[in-house]
């Protein structure tokens, strides 16, 4: 029903968050490791 499909928007978002985050913070380390930031 609507709960289920409330629910697997917000668990697709939490994925999409959750793969810009690392690869943000991957992009940050690998600036920090090599002092280009």
């Amino acid at each position: 029903g609507i709960l289920s499909l409330f629910t697997g928007g917000i668990k697709a978002l939490g994925k999409t968050l959750f793969k810009m985050a690392g690869k943000a913070g991957a992009e940050h380390l690998a600036c920090k490791a090599t002092n280009q930031c």
